[in-house]
Protein backbone atom coordinates (compact mmCIF):
# COMPACT_ATOMS: atom_id res chain seq x y z
CA UNK A 1 0.00 0.00 0.00
CA UNK A 2 0.67 3.46 -1.25
CA UNK A 3 0.08 6.44 1.00
CA UNK A 4 0.59 10.05 -0.84
CA UNK A 5 -0.50 13.03 1.33
CA UNK A 6 -2.87 14.86 -0.51
CA UNK A 7 -2.04 17.76 -1.81
CA UNK A 8 -4.90 20.00 -1.76
CA UNK A 9 -7.17 18.87 1.17
CA UNK A 10 -5.04 18.89 4.56
CA UNK A 11 -5.56 16.10 6.83
CA UNK A 12 -6.33 13.50 4.07
CA UNK A 13 -4.25 11.23 2.71
CA UNK A 14 -4.81 9.36 -0.95
CA UNK A 15 -4.13 5.22 -0.48
CA UNK A 16 -3.03 2.88 -3.57
CA UNK A 17 -3.65 -0.17 -3.39
CA UNK A 18 -3.48 -2.48 -6.46
CA UNK A 19 -3.83 0.57 -8.42
CA UNK A 20 -6.90 1.55 -6.80
CA UNK A 21 -6.95 4.06 -4.62
CA UNK A 22 -9.47 5.36 -1.87
CA UNK A 23 -9.28 8.72 0.23
CA UNK A 24 -9.14 8.62 4.15
CA UNK A 25 -8.48 11.37 6.83
CA UNK A 26 -6.10 10.90 9.43
CA UNK A 27 -6.05 12.82 13.04
CA UNK A 28 -2.03 14.14 13.04
CA UNK A 29 0.61 13.63 10.78
CA UNK A 30 1.82 10.30 11.92
CA UNK A 31 1.24 8.07 8.90
CA UNK A 32 4.71 7.28 6.80
CA UNK A 33 4.00 8.61 3.09
CA UNK A 34 5.87 7.87 -0.10
CA UNK A 35 4.64 10.79 -1.84
CA UNK A 36 2.27 13.08 -2.75
CA UNK A 37 -0.97 13.80 -4.99
CA UNK A 38 -4.08 15.06 -5.83
CA UNK A 39 -7.47 15.39 -7.57
CA UNK A 40 -8.02 16.56 -10.13
CA UNK A 41 -11.63 19.54 -10.51
CA UNK A 42 -12.78 16.28 -12.65
CA UNK A 43 -11.72 13.60 -10.27
CA UNK A 44 -8.69 12.81 -12.09
CA UNK A 45 -5.67 11.01 -9.15
CA UNK A 46 -2.60 12.41 -9.99
CA UNK A 47 0.25 11.68 -7.98
CA UNK A 48 4.25 10.81 -7.34
CA UNK A 49 6.12 8.97 -5.06
CA UNK A 50 8.92 6.24 -4.42
CA UNK A 51 8.65 2.40 -3.64
CA UNK A 52 11.73 0.55 -3.15
CA UNK A 53 13.65 3.18 -4.57
CA UNK A 54 11.95 3.65 -7.71
CA UNK A 55 10.29 6.87 -9.01
CA UNK A 56 6.51 6.25 -9.92
CA UNK A 57 3.71 8.75 -11.35
CA UNK A 58 0.32 7.83 -11.00
CA UNK A 59 -2.60 8.72 -13.29
CA UNK A 60 -6.25 7.56 -12.89
CA UNK A 61 -5.54 3.90 -11.25
CA UNK A 62 -2.20 2.92 -13.31
CA UNK A 63 1.33 3.65 -11.43
CA UNK A 64 4.01 4.45 -14.85
CA UNK A 65 7.77 3.75 -12.84
CA UNK A 66 10.14 6.55 -14.24
CA UNK A 67 13.71 7.39 -14.52
CA UNK A 68 14.03 10.55 -12.41
CA UNK A 69 15.38 12.08 -16.62
CA UNK A 70 12.49 10.45 -18.29
CA UNK A 71 9.75 12.35 -16.45
CA UNK A 72 8.64 15.31 -17.99
CA UNK A 73 5.84 17.19 -16.17
CA UNK A 74 5.12 21.21 -17.81
CA UNK A 75 2.32 22.92 -16.87
CA UNK A 76 1.13 26.24 -18.56
CA UNK A 77 -1.19 28.61 -20.13
CA UNK A 78 -3.30 27.13 -23.41
CA UNK A 79 -5.42 29.64 -23.31
CA UNK A 80 -6.22 33.29 -21.53
CA UNK A 81 -8.12 31.04 -19.13
CA UNK A 82 -6.72 27.39 -19.26
CA UNK A 83 -3.80 26.37 -17.94
CA UNK A 84 -2.87 22.82 -19.56
CA UNK A 85 -0.38 19.91 -17.09
CA UNK A 86 1.44 17.77 -19.13
CA UNK A 87 3.25 14.78 -18.21
CA UNK A 88 5.30 12.54 -20.69
CA UNK A 89 7.59 9.71 -19.35
CA UNK A 90 10.62 8.67 -21.85
CA UNK A 91 8.46 10.10 -24.99
CA UNK A 92 4.93 8.27 -24.02
CA UNK A 93 2.42 10.99 -22.88
CA UNK A 94 1.24 9.83 -19.69
CA UNK A 95 -1.77 12.69 -19.09
CA UNK A 96 -2.73 16.07 -20.08
CA UNK A 97 -5.25 18.05 -17.39
CA UNK A 98 -6.55 21.40 -18.52
CA UNK A 99 -7.79 23.08 -15.95
CA UNK A 100 -8.75 26.96 -14.80
CA UNK A 101 -6.13 28.93 -13.13
CA UNK A 102 -6.29 29.82 -8.95
CA UNK A 103 -5.98 33.21 -8.52
CA UNK A 104 -5.18 33.62 -4.80
CA UNK A 105 -7.80 35.69 -3.08
CA UNK A 106 -4.97 38.14 -1.24
CA UNK A 107 -2.95 38.66 -4.30
CA UNK A 108 -4.63 41.71 -5.64
CA UNK A 109 -2.48 42.55 -9.05
CA UNK A 110 -0.21 38.87 -9.71
CA UNK A 111 -2.08 36.46 -10.07
CA UNK A 112 -0.71 33.03 -7.99
CA UNK A 113 -0.24 30.53 -10.93
CA UNK A 114 2.40 32.41 -12.73
CA UNK A 115 1.90 32.72 -16.73
CA UNK A 116 5.01 31.08 -17.95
Amino acid sequence: MIILRNYSKLGLYILIDNNTYSIIKTEGSHRSRQGIGGISESGQVVGIYVKDHKLFFFYNGQSFESAVHDLNCTNKYISDLERGFHVNIGGQDICTIVYEPFIDPGMIYYDADPRV
